[in-house]
């Protein structure tokens, strides 16, 4: 019969193992995540793309309802922006970090002042190590189509 001693040493080592386990995971994880990120991004923003063109198809003579269009970002490499100039004024700037990141600025309808709301979709490996997936910060798993959708919610919300 083992002593405490060495059952608490057993315990210590099992969970020494699992976090150099865990540790090595989540580096992995990064390293996938920077060499694939990019073409979740460029994914992202060819839906958006696609979705302002078929927008403003919907509205071709209705200028306070089109979308100005979809530009790259001017402050962050590699990102995107979604504007629409008409007041409302609103403008959607899409960037990959380590997740994709977003940054909404709109204008009150009230008083013409702006306001800056931002968030992140995560980017995870699946357990297989095989694929990258989306999560929200509700951990729901989310397609690069329903982020481009949510991405797209703040500049129509107002029209």
């Amino acid at each position: 019969m083992a002593s405490w001693i060495e059952e608490k040493a057993a315990q210590i080592k099992q969970a020494q193992e699992k976090q150099e386990k865990d540790r090595q995971w989540q580096l992995h994880e990064a390293e996938v995540v920077r060499a694939r990120g990019r073409e979740i991004l460029e994914r992202i923003e060819a839906i958006v793309r696609e979705d302002v063109e078929l927008w403003n198809i919907q509205f071709p003579n209705d200028l306070s309802r089109r979308i100005d269009g979809v530009g790259k970002s001017p402050l962050r490499i590699g990102g995107f922006v979604v504007r629409r100039t008409h007041f409302p004024a609103v403008k959607v700037e899409v960037w990959l970090e380590t997740d994709i990141c977003y940054e909404v600025t709109k204008n009150r309808p009230i008083d013409g002042e702006s306001y800056i709301t931002k968030g992140r979709y995560h980017i995870k490996l699946s357990d297989r190590g095989d694929g990258l997936y989306l999560i929200n910060k509700s951990y729901e798993h989310l397609s690069a189509t329903n982020v481009a959708h949510q991405l797209l919610e703040p500049v129509l919300e107002e029209i």
